[in-house]
């Protein structure tokens, strides 16, 4: 058996994702989720779903490799300006 050492910022931050999560405490949270499969409680994609995916995926990266796109400070002022919201800094 192996000890994990957090600090109690660590802790807190894991206790309320198990909380959020449903379970009754930290370690029946970790035994979930390190024993429990990883499944997409929405299902498997399609293979037409995947594709989709895949070829989003590949257009995004081009727009990236080829200079388009902005910054995340940039992108989150568009946000808060289009919503009347004020981002704090």
């Amino acid at each position: 058996m192996q000890t994990l050492h957090l600090s109690d910022e660590q802790f807190e931050k894991l206790t309320a994702a198990a909380k959020a999560a449903g379970y009754a405490d930290v370690p029946a949270f970790i035994t979930a989720i390190t024993e429990e499969p990883s499944v997409d409680p929405r299902g498997s994609l399609s293979e037409q779903e995947r594709a989709e995916s895949v070829a989003m995926i590949q257009r995004g990266q081009a727009e990236i490799e080829a200079g388009g796109g902005m910054d995340a400070e940039a992108a989150f002022s568009k946000i808060c300006d289009k919503h009347g919201l004020k981002l704090s800094q």
